[in-house]
């Protein structure tokens, strides 16, 4: 066979080269004259082709031993160019010749892309700069500066050398400093900033400049002091200059009622006036040249207005008083205040004084007769007040007044009073009524005596008040009794008056002469049956009226000035026959009912009858309620005493008491399964029922019940003592009770739920029979008739129960990873929710093969087995055998040699005489007789195709063919039913399906600390051996605690594994709970064959765990820190890629 494979490349590459040299070398071990054309596409840095498909000169290819050279060039001239980067640069070649033996050729074209870089662009422009700073350019700043550069390079553009700057304080410095990023200036003062660019091809900006003027320095402005007065002053304010000078001052009023008149407003110094009085707030504002603003302020108190000065006197000058004065000034400055400066007075007769005396406070005039004070003040501007000038009148004499005798009367009279006259003699004179109840008529009420009279009966208290002309008030007082009301006499008989009585009647008479009262003279009364009798028994006490019948007692009074009462009259009537009630027979009762009452009716008739509760818990309704009979019923039931009362016309009275008994309460009826009710029980069930009539009981008739499966029976068995029910499943058990009255009870129902059965369990794996594989999956299928199953476990010969998952109610799996070689009894137990268990079991044998397992069991690293042969090992690793004993070929081929193939040896590889190729083989010679499984060969099969004259042939190991060996079923898409979705993969035609995954159970639980495992199974459905990549997603936060089995601390995330055509592996993840939560545990596999990518998930629950002798709840395994391990992977990759193809 012949491969010629090629490579292409720039024989001498050079940046500012302008032609290109592509050099051809042959790889095949011998090639006769090989020809070459080729062509070329240039594309600039902005995708603009500037040469199309151009024509390269090519030289023949020269054979030099199993090599050969071919150069072909082309010259393109980049000195015109206009951009400067990278130039796609395309070479398409074809190649033709005749090999060694002299048969064609086929053409083969290809294409190869190149990237070429141009510095040869003519660029005459110089770059250009721009700054942030321009806005600012020799304007003060009040901080640190910083100042950002672009440089950019107008086309045709060689880019960007370098961007330098410089900082001085003459604008002269040449700029030095390479600009890498923003430079900030800090220096107070003027500085200039200088910069300038360069480009590629030496081109120089000229120099740009920027003034920087920075003024951090404050200043302060003090306004000066603040003043009071009342004429222009001048201001002087201080300020201090900053670095960078003052750009303005400016005076202002801030606050203040008038107008405020500046000298020079815009200096630092000013003289200052105003308008009108009041306070002002005047500022200052200073700006400096760098636009800074401070500004002070002082206050201004303006007063022209004179102070005031107020006294306490002013209510009573010029008015008499009887009493030594004293007086109070005060004196105020009026707003703007500049204050008070003294306050002086001074006392006199005449009213001529002139203040002289300094107020320091109060001050008293004692003197009699009439006086002056007159004062004023002094503010401390010279502002003086006007003398103010007051009367004082003292009058410290006093006078009596007698207003005379008391009076008792009922006619007018003349009261004589005596006043005592005072110095400065009587002002007025004034009688009043204090009290009484009607009004007082006086002859002369402004004159020292008057005549006085009453318009009512009472007792009066009249005043007479005197005022001297210094308005002292002194009085005094008499009492006047004014009656004509006759007496009143009152009796204990009103309310009985005309009623009967059935009792002797005690008569009491209160006799009272109204106020004002001139006393009783006497009270009489008489006694008779026409009440005609004239009253003329003195009455001495009370007495007793005790006849029966009608009888009238009469009376009257007088008071000791002849007024007399009007006759009063009383009607007695006595009747003192009793009578009797019976308020008739007790019921027990739930409906109404007419009670009849009998009264024996006495000589004066009935006056009422009356029925009422007397207790119950209830209310009573009674039909009529006021007659002797009635109907009765109750509103709630209970037990009643009802009371019938009657009364006579003579107010007698008799009551008699029935018994009611009201119930309309159902019977109540309590069993022994209330607790159980509606819940599974395991054995047979007992009720009892237990029947009462709550109070007031009528008494119970029945108890009877009933049971079915629809709780919808009508209980009609009567209840004679414990029920025992027995039956599976679920039953009602309904009841009720009756009482005498027929009050039937609401029907109750208990749901009695009774399982007695274990669940079955049927055994799906393992079966009775020998495994090769220490791997053994328990699934069984457990089934309840009742209620779910809670639990399925087993223990293997013998040891602890071992908890299996589910990933279904009913199916309960585990896949148990080291049943090792020997014979096997697993017993499986179910429990159901109810706890009743079920056990059963079966036997198997293990016989596992290594070789079938070594990714899965750690025993088997490193040691070679022979599947049905015995084991065959070696200290050299390189001659380790099996010999297989069977029929007589080697066992991991697919297709080999039988006893009677031998091995050929040519071109450096083994083939077996059928045409598979074994590969390279390193091994001992072949053995027909041993036919030994070589350890250390690596099988391979290679489709070796070519066309010879226009037809295909295959290499069968000895010679070309035309058929097709069967491992070369395919070259290209187009050999395979790509109608049919198929695809050339591997020289097989494949139907390209995805690999299966699937992570078994979805979900797992595990405590703090433990681990647990997660069945990974891997699916290939393709015809063809698939390899796949696996990989636990180290994302996801569950991926520091899970690792590949056997491959917890090297590389534990990733694996890859082969699978054979439409067959399953199964893989273990183990997991570490690390710390407690609820997580997601992503895998995804891709397929190296076909690169389809699926993945899948299972959630993983690590839950608290608790020391059993403790009680602590551990939510972190120590030591962790809530990682499980820290991985560091470190992978190094070097991607090569060549330009050999296959001819």
């Amino acid at each position: 066979m012949v491969n010629i494979a090629y490579d292409t490349f720039f024989k001498a590459f050079a940046r500012q080269l302008s032609a290109f040299l592509i050099v051809l070398v042959l790889l095949a071990p011998s090639a006769s004259a090989l020809t070459t054309t080729a062509t070329i596409t240039i594309e600039d840095p902005n995708s603009a082709v500037i040469v199309n498909n151009a024509p390269m000169a090519c030289g023949a290819v020269v054979c030099v031993g199993n090599f050969g050279e071919a150069d072909c060039t082309y010259a393109y001239d980049f000195t015109t160019c206009t951009v400067w980067g990278d130039y796609d640069v395309t070479i398409t070649y074809t190649h033709a010749g005749t090999n060694c033996d002299g048969s064609a050729l086929d053409p083969v074209t290809s294409v190869e892309t190149f990237n070429y870089f141009i510095y040869h662009c003519a660029d005459t422009k110089a770059p250009t700069t721009t700054d942030n700073y321009g806005i600012k350019d020799g304007i003060w700043q009040g901080s640190d500066q910083t100042i950002t550069l672009t440089a950019s390079d107008p086309a045709v553009s060689s880019g960007i050398k370098d961007t330098k700057y410089c900082i001085d304080a003459t604008d002269t410095c040449i700029p030095s400093i390479n600009y890498v990023s923003p430079v900030t200036i800090t220096t107070e003062g003027t500085s200039y900033f200088r910069y300038r660019s360069t480009d590629n091809a030496n081109n120089v900006q000229a120099i740009v400049s920027r003034k920087v003027m920075i003024d951090k320095s404050g200043f302060s402005v003090d306004a000066g002091t603040d003043k009071t007065t009342n004429s222009i002053f001048t201001q002087d304010a201080t300020v201090t200059i900053p670095i960078s000078g003052i750009s303005s001052y400016s005076w202002s009023k801030v606050s203040g009622p008038g107008n405020i008149i500046f000298g020079s407003s815009a200096s630092e110094d000013t003289t200052i006036r105003t308008n009108t009085d009041g306070t002002y707030v005047i500022r200052l504002t200073v700006i400096d040249n760098l636009g800074n603003s401070v500004s002070d302020t002082m206050t201004l108190v303006w007063d022209t207005t004179d102070p005031t000065t107020f006294d306490n006197y002013a209510a009573k000058d010029g008015n008499w008083q009887g009493s030594d004065q004293t007086i109070v000034l005060t004196p105020t400055d009026p707003a703007p205040s500049s204050g008070i400066s003294s306050t002086k007075y001074c006392i006199d007769a005449t009213d001529t004084c002139i203040p002289s005396i300094d107020y320091a406070g109060s001050f008293i005039i004692t003197t009699e007769g009439t006086s002056y004070f007159r004062y004023r003040s002094v503010d401390n501007v010279g502002n003086v007040q006007a003398i103010v000038s007051r009367k004082v009148m003292i009058d410290k004499s006093g006078f009596s007044v007698n207003a005379g005798t008391d009076k008792t009367t009922d006619s007018i009279f003349t009261q004589d009073a005596t006043v005592t006259i005072p110095i400065s003699g009587i002002s007025s004179y004034s009688w009043s009524k204090v009290s009484g109840p009607g009004n007082i008529i006086f002859g002369s009420s402004a004159a020292e005596d008057t005549t006085i009279r009453a318009s009512a009966d009472g007792t009066y208290t009249i005043r007479l008040t005197v005022i001297d002309n210094v308005g002292n008030s002194v009085s005094d007082t008499m009492t006047l009794v004014w009656d004509t009301t006759d007496p009143t006499t009152s009796d204990n008989y009103g309310a009985k008056d005309g009623i009967w009585q059935n009792s002797d009647q005690t008569i009491i008479l209160t006799p009272t002469d109204p106020a004002p009262s001139s006393g009783l003279s006497y009270t009489r009364y008489c006694i008779d049956t026409t009440n005609t009798c004239v009253p003329s028994v003195n009455y001495a006490g009370s007495f007793i009226i005790s006849a029966q019948g009608t009888s009238y007692f009469r009376y009257r009074s007088a008071d000791n000035v002849g007024n007399v009462q009007n006759i009063v009259s009383r009607t007695v009537m006595i009747d003192k026959t009793p009578l009797t009630v019976d308020a008739g027979t007790d019921k027990t009762t739930n409906s109404i009912f007419t009670q009849d009452g009998t009264v024996s009716v006495p000589l004066s008739g009935i006056s009422s009858y009356s029925w009422t509760k007397r207790s119950g818990p209830g209310n009573i309704i009674f039909g009529s309620s006021g007659a002797e009979d009635t109907t009765i019923r109750a509103d709630a039931d209970g037990t009643y005493v009802i009371r019938l009362t009657a009364i006579s016309n003579s107010g007698n009275s008799g009551f008699d008491e029935m018994i009611l008994i009201w119930d309309t309460k159902d019977p109540t009826t309590s069993d022994n399964y209330g607790a159980k009710d509606s819940i599974w029980q395991t054995s047979d069930q007992t009720i009892i029922l237990t029947p009462s009539d709550p109070a007031p009981s009528s008494g119970l008739v029945y108890t009877q019940y009933c049971i079915d499966a629809t709780d919808a029976c009508t209980p009609s068995t009567d209840y004679a003592g414990p029920v025992l029910m027995s039956s599976e499943g679920i039953n009602f058990f309904r009841y009720r009770s009756a009482d005498n009255a027929g009050n039937i009870q609401t029907i109750v129902s208990r749901e009695v739920m009774i399982d007695k059965s274990p669940p079955s369990i049927t055994i799906e794996s393992p079966e009775d029979k020998t495994y090769d594989t220490q791997w053994i999956w328990f699934n069984v299928t457990a089934i309840d008739t009742y209620v779910s199953v809670d639990w399925c476990g087993f223990s293997l010969n013998g040891s602890a129960n071992v908890t299996m998952g589910n990933d279904s109610p009913t199916h309960f799996y585990y896949i148990n990873k080291s049943v090792y070689v020997g014979d096997y009894n697993v017993v499986f137990h179910c429990n159901d929710s109810n706890g009743l268990m079920n056990s059963t079991s079966i036997s198997f044998k293990v016989e596992y093969d290594c070789m079938l397992n070594e990714d899965l069991d750690p025993e088997c690293v490193n040691v070679w087995l022979c599947r049905l042969n015995k084991w065959i090992k070696d200290s050299d690793n390189s001659t380790d055998a099996c010999c297989c004993m069977s029929s007589g070929y080697w066992e991991t081929a697919e297709s080999c040699c039988d006893s009677a193939d031998s091995w050929l040896s040519g071109d450096s590889r083994w083939v077996c005489s059928t045409g598979v190729v074994m590969g390279v083989y390193t091994g001992p010679a072949c053995s027909p007789a041993m036919n030994p499984f070589i350890v250390d060969v690596e099988t391979v099969f290679e489709c070796n195709e070519i066309e010879i004259g226009g037809t295909k042939m295959w290499w069968d190991g000895s010679a070309w063919v035309t058929v097709a060996p069967l491992h070369c079923v395919c070259t290209q898409d187009s050999d395979c039913n790509t109608a049919g979705g198929e695809t050339c993969i591997e020289n097989m035609c494949v139907t390209v399906i995805e690999p299966g995954l699937a992570l078994l159970p979805g979900s797992i639980s595990i405590p703090i600390g433990e681990t647990g495992d997660i069945i990974l199974e891997i699916k290939n459905d393709m015809t063809v051996t698939d390899s796949i990549k696996i990989n636990i997603d180290d994302t996801m936060e569950i991926s520091n605690w899970a690792w590949f089995n056997g491959q917890k601390n090297k590389n534990p995330h990733s694996i890859d594994v082969i699978i054979s055509p439409r067959s399953t592996k199964m893989l273990l993840i183990e997991i570490l709970g690390g710390k407690t939560g609820t997580y997601t545990l992503r895998v995804s596999a891709e397929s190296l064959l076909t690169l389809k990518y699926v993945s899948d998930t299972a959630t993983v629950r690590i839950t608290p765990k608790i020391d059993s002798t403790t009680g602590v709840t551990s939510t972190d395994t120590p030591g962790l820190s809530g990682f499980g391990f820290v991985i560091v992977l470190l992978f190094a990759s070097l991607f090569i890629y060549s330009g050999k193809k296959r001819l």
